[in-house]
């Protein structure tokens, strides 16, 4: 949980830090790109290390499909209504003197996408290849995740968004109730189409993407093949984020903001500013931190009612 807080430390600093005039903008823009697939190839490089994936794959699969099929239908209905909910507000509201987002190419967007995932799977391959790199992924990609958030901290501060919005963000509030809401039915009927205990479909739905936790969490408590699956099921939703926030980004930040879940306020973040534009960050701090905050104590509380 300390480590949760750590991540707004760099956050501030590249805030407070005094980044003045284009030239400073321009290196900042410049660097959070390579830092992005920097991280994302560290992400795979973890990825590498993790054990028992092979170990009845077919089963965990299958019922990884069945909790990341229910789970995206029911956020994405929640979430959908609440985006429908805003724009039917602001619709009543003056228009923000601010210039319209260039369209956005769906080609373009999904080769983006695919980029991405691309490069975690660069980072698989060759911890595979060279275990001895996968035994220091999760450390490299500590630190370029710090980098990577003080630089989003500066490109705050150069938006002319205050720390108030950043905080206190009413609207990312919503999206995090509407995801713990939303799972919790989603596990409620995984857990009757699978035939399991209520709470264990409970748990398995409220890792919210924080698939390093759950498939921990799951395997110590409910054996590896249920840890395999809160893991797939997971990890399956960051990755289909990282394909489907460059194609809604724009349009219904909540629903790019809410399915990345807990991994919005880190390794999805990048994705949804350089989607949704730097005004989605506060939604995607605010939602992520929130199910970060959440998940664990959640998870603990379901298994331990089980």
């Amino acid at each position: 949980m300390a480590g949760l807080w750590w991540m707004i430390v760099p956050l501030l600093a590249g805030y407070l830090l005094p980044w003045q005039g284009q030239q400073a903008k321009r290196r900042v823009d410049r660097l959070v790109t390579p830092t992005i697939y920097l991280l994302l190839a560290l992400m795979g490089l973890g990825l590498a290390g993790l054990d028992d994936l092979g170990r009845n794959l077919t089963r965990m699969a299958g019922h990884a499909l069945v909790l990341l099929g229910l789970l995206s239908l029911l956020n994405g209905i929640g979430l959908w209504g609440l985006a429908r909910c805003y724009r039917a507000r602001a619709i009543n509201r003056p228009a923000a003197d601010v210039a319209p987002p260039p369209p956005v190419s769906i080609a373009s967007s999904l080769i983006d996408g695919a980029l991405l995932i691309g490069l975690v799977g660069l980072g698989c391959l060759l911890g595979r290849l060279l275990p001895s790199l996968a035994t220091h992924g999760s450390q490299w990609a500590e630190v370029a995740l710090y980098v990577l958030l003080a630089l989003i901290g500066a490109q705050l501060k150069q938006a002319g968004l205050s720390l108030r919005e950043l905080i206190l963000n009413r609207r990312g509030v919503l999206i995090a109730v509407t995801v713990l809401v939303t799972s919790q039915l989603a596990g409620i009927v995984a857990a009757l189409v699978l035939g399991l205990p209520v709470t264990q479909g409970l748990a398995l739905a409220s890792g919210f993407g924080w698939y390093s936790l759950s498939g921990i969490l799951m395997t110590d408590q409910l054996g590896s093949l249920w840890g395999g699956v809160a893991l797939l099921n997971d990890l399956g939703r960051e990755l289909i984020a990282l394909l489907l926030v460059p194609l809604i980004a724009r349009r219904t930040p909540e629903l790019a903001v809410g399915y990345c879940g807990a991994t919005a306020m880190d390794v999805t973040l990048p994705m949804l500013s350089r989607s949704g534009g730097i005004t989605c960050v506060p939604l995607a701090l605010v939602s992520g931190f929130l199910l970060s905050l959440l998940a664990p104590p959640m998870m603990v509380l379901w298994l331990a009612a089980g």
